[in-house]
């Protein structure tokens, strides 16, 4: 049972997370942080995590980047895993999150939205597709309480697509300033909090639009039960996975008629290299050979691997990829080089 505090329990996403949990075996929520300290009759409320008495497991964050020094702090102080879902962190901050790493355990992602990060891919798949023919502009709407703007997901995007551009990007925020064109080095940034948007002409869009605050809180409270007992560093979605791949098969072997010994093996020798905006990517042994390759392509196992994917982590938006040009890569990451991406 992993034993939960949660910041900015009494706002919309602290809601969301109680009925989530509430609908669990393997977590609880042991106390709230909130400066709206209203009795919510299942655990005590206080208005500063520093007042806190019960011991946790792991904090759940989605507050504001204000409490970002308290959050830290404590969790030093307390050596509690710390999962970071709020948005709108200043370059500065971040580097606070990444150097606070290097002493506790820390999870951070721009988005707990597992189709935020699929979004993601796909905005850079149309930069490789498109070069430099089209001019990129991200437009994010949210609800007139939101208070940072441009949104994390706005900014996710954006280092996304720099990843796949050769010259270096600017993001340009406020043009109202400037009396001057638009320069092909510059991604537009957009912050929209009501109104609609007219006068388009030829337009490729991505979009996504997030029904339910649900999305995000499974994937913080996910997060969450796998940071208990975890020690220092910066950890993702990448370790989250890796750490239930034996499930992961164990259902696949039940769910897929696997007779034959060599499949067994092809199918064990596949490893996970990278997660990255809600895709997994996979390598395997390059001397398994091209027959291994062509059966780890097929649409039909790769239907049975992305369902026991999915069920196990009770999130049906995430994907795979096995692709020719990353097949055989197996890059070592160390947590102080994924420490330092943010």
């Amino acid at each position: 049972m992993t034993n939960l505090i949660i910041t900015g329990a009494n706002g919309k996403m602290g809601k969301v997370i109680q009925s989530i949990v509430a609908n669990r075996s393997d977590c609880n929520i042991v106390a709230g942080v909130d400066l709206n300290t209203e009795d919510n009759g299942h655990f005590p409320i206080y208005s500063s995590i520093f007042d806190v008495k019960e011991k946790a497991d792991a904090i759940i964050d989605f507050s504001n980047p204000v409490l970002l020094n308290d959050l830290l702090s404590y969790s030093e102080k307390t050596s509690t895993p710390l999962v970071i879902a709020t948005t709108g962190y200043s370059d500065e901050q971040k580097k606070q999150i990444s150097d606070a790493s290097k002493k506790i355990p820390v999870f951070f992602t721009y988005n707990m939205s597992m189709g935020v990060n699929l979004l993601a891919n796909l905005a850079k798949k149309a930069v490789e597709v498109l070069g430099n023919d089209f001019d990129i502009e991200i437009v994010e709407k949210h609800h007139n309480q939101k208070i940072d703007a441009p949104s994390g997901t706005a900014l996710m995007l954006a280092d996304a697509m720099c990843e796949e551009i050769e010259q270096p990007m600017k993001y340009e925020y406020d043009r109202h300033s400037k009396r001057e064109k638009r320069t092909k080095n510059e991604i537009g940034i957009h912050a929209v909090r009501g109104g609609t948007i007219v006068g388009e002409h030829e337009i490729i869009t991505l979009s996504h639009s997030a029904r339910s605050k649900e999305i995000f809180a499974v994937g913080a409270v996910n997060a969450a039960v796998y940071m208990n007992g975890k020690g220092a560093g910066l950890y993702d979605m990448k370790e989250l996975i890796e750490s239930k791949w034996e499930e992961i098969l164990s259902l696949l072997e039940t769910e897929y008629d696997i007779s034959s010994i060599m499949i067994n093996t092809w199918i064990r020798s596949l490893k996970i290299y990278e997660v990255k905006n809600n895709t997994v990517y996979f390598y395997v042994d390059e001397k398994l050979g091209e027959n291994a390759l062509k059966f780890l392509k097929r649409k039909e196992f790769d239907i049975f691997l992305l369902s026991s994917i999915r069920e196990t982590l009770n999130d049906s938006t995430i994907d795979i990829v096995i692709d020719e040009k990353n097949l055989y890569k197996n890059p070592t990451l160390t947590r102080k080089q994924s420490a330092a991406a943010i």
